[in-house]
């Protein structure tokens, strides 16, 4: 038994041994931390061998930007040597050779076939570099991002397919030519470009925000969305043969707006903050949706063939009415109904009198002359009735005291009881009050008097009434 007994316990000893030897085996299974999310963009992507060796015989900056672009990040120089680009002093930018990337790296880039497949379908931002110049031609741009560069040999785009974006944000770049371009969105964020073209493109959106510039020319193109041009300092604005889903002009300074022929299907919002020295702003042939117009008037201002659903030009349209030449009657019309549809006719009326003035004093006729200032006496052109019943008011009054120094002139019927009446009766055609009173007849120069004022009180009615009758029925 003892021998037994001694067998039992190594074998359960052994077993319980086993069974300790195995737990710690195990325990690493149940701590195993969960896997890293592989979409963590804090997470540095390794570069794809394939990519790295499309590289070419460039340079070291332009090795480690294409190397960047491999691992899909950004060419951020600032990061890369710690040191931030002064957005204020971007020059600086082209004595350092360590951040040059040159132009010829630039066209393999996109245009050549071996590595556009790669930087065609990456988002390549780049930050504090400087290019001497980018010529881009018969190519896709993915996304493509300049931030703080200085590009002092232009940038022109043609014949080119944006994928994506082209993003321009604080950079500075001599001049820049997009034609025959189509595809996505275009956006320049506080850049400085003195001279930005583009004609025939046909993209999603173009805003313009901060930008500085002497001369921006957009020709012939087509507009997805809105064209948006926001704050900045502009010389010259010109839009020739464009179409957009709204158009909003608003920089912070301007000196020459030129429009003409522009198809807005959206709306239409001017509103310069301040006119530069000879100002001028021309807008031809354009139609719009809302007409939104604010801000001070230019030096010259000329609106012609204009067609909007509706306008608002704030509480003083007037201010752009008046400076408006050559004369634009249909224009004053236009802005009238809008205003009268917005339920605010005061202001409407105050134009459609603005309008007459504009007309008395751009017509040649002296007929035409002559009759607009009577009414414009009578009635202020029919928009102020009140004023002809004063007028028919001063008739019957001044009448009833020239009857009556003449009581002793009566030469047939007898005195009227009342020469207020009576002058009534004889300034407003159609009343008779009392009938005796159409049988009184002066002698002298009184009688004349009561037949010319029979005539031109009837001609004061009449006008009058009409004039009330235009107002009343509205615009």
């Amino acid at each position: 038994m003892t021998i037994l007994a001694r067998a039992v316990a190594v074998i359960l000893f052994s077993i319980f041994s086993a069974s300790a030897h195995a737990q710690p085996a195990s325990a690493p299974e149940t701590a195993v931390p969960p896997a890293a999310d592989t979409d963590d963009v804090s997470i540095p992507i390794p570069p794809q061998p394939e990519c790295l060796a499309k590289a070419r015989n460039w340079s070291e900056p332009e090795r480690w930007a294409w190397q960047q672009i491999c691992a899909r990040e950004p060419i951020d120089f600032d990061k890369r040597y710690g040191k931030q680009t002064a957005a204020d002093n971007l020059d600086s930018l082209k004595s350092d050779p360590t951040r040059l990337l040159g132009a010829s790296f630039f066209r393999e880039l996109f245009e050549s076939p071996q590595l556009s497949s790669f930087s065609q379908n990456a988002a390549i931002d780049i930050t504090g570099a400087y290019i001497p110049k980018i010529r881009l031609t018969d190519t896709t741009i993915g996304s493509l991002r300049l931030f703080k560069c200085r590009i002092d040999g232009g940038f022109s785009i043609t014949n080119t397919m944006i994928a994506r974006t082209l993003t321009i944000s604080g950079s500075s770049i001599d001049n820049l030519e997009i034609s025959r371009t189509k595809g996505g969105d275009i956006n320049v964020a506080n850049a400085s470009i003195p001279t930005f073209h583009g004609t025939l493109l046909n993209v999603g959106r173009i805003s313009l925000v901060g930008l500085k510039t002497e001369d921006f020319r957009l020709t012939i193109s087509r507009l997805a969305e809105q064209l948006a041009i926001l704050t900045g300092a502009f010389g010259k604005i010109g839009l020739d043969e464009v179409k957009s889903d709204g158009l909003f002009i608003r920089p912070a300074s301007l000196r020459s707006l030129d429009v003409n022929d522009y198809v807005d299907s959206g709306m239409l919002y001017l509103d310069v903050g301040r006119w530069l020295d000879k100002s001028v702003m021309k807008i031809t042939t354009t139609t719009t949706g809302r007409f939104f117009l604010r801000g001070r008037v230019p030096a010259e201002l000329s609106i012609a063939g204009l067609s909007f659903a509706g306008a608002n030009w704030g509480k003083d349209p007037l201010a752009f009415l008046k400076a408006n030449s050559p004369y634009n009657p249909a224009l004053y019309a236009n802005v009238a109904t809008s205003y009268s549809e917005a339920g605010q006719p005061d202001v409407a009326n105050a134009i459609l009198i603005e309008k007459q003035n504009a007309e008395f004093s751009n017509t040649s006729s002296w007929i035409d002359k002559t009759y607009l200032f009577v009414i414009w006496l009578l009635a202020d052109y029919g928009y102020r009735p009140e004023v002809g019943l004063l007028w028919i008011a001063g008739f019957v009054i001044v009448s009833a005291v020239i009857f009556k120094t003449g009581r002793n002139r009566i030469k047939e019927g007898n005195p009227p009881d009342n020469w207020l009446i009576f002058a009534f009766d004889s300034a407003i055609p159609g009343i008779q009050l009392n009938k005796d009173h159409a049988d009184i007849q002066f002698s002298g120069w009184r009688q004349g008097f009561l037949y010319l004022l029979r005539f031109l009180s009837a001609v004061v009615v009449v006008l009058v009434l009409e004039m009330m009758k235009k107002s009343f029925e509205g615009l």
